[in-house]
């Protein structure tokens, strides 16, 4: 969705500043490569980054009901 949103204000601002504008073929390759490349990125983190290590580890001092709640 932030892709989307992200191209429109792009393409919005090519509109209002006509000096800043290129073609449109080279925007859209810009845009398909952007999005592969954000898409293989995440899969590749997803893939390798076991996600017990992203896990925050806290520390409970107590043994009353709030810590039990906690655990």
């Amino acid at each position: 969705m932030s892709f989307a949103l992200a191209a429109a204000v792009i393409i919005s601002i090519y509109y209002l500043f006509p000096k800043y504008q290129i073609a449109r073929s080279v925007f859209i390759y810009a845009l398909v490569f952007a999005f592969l490349g954000m898409m293989l990125s995440r899969y590749f983190f997803y893939r390798y980054v076991s996600l017990n290590k992203i896990l925050r580890r806290i520390l409970v001092l107590g043994a009353g009901n709030k810590a039990a709640e906690v655990s």
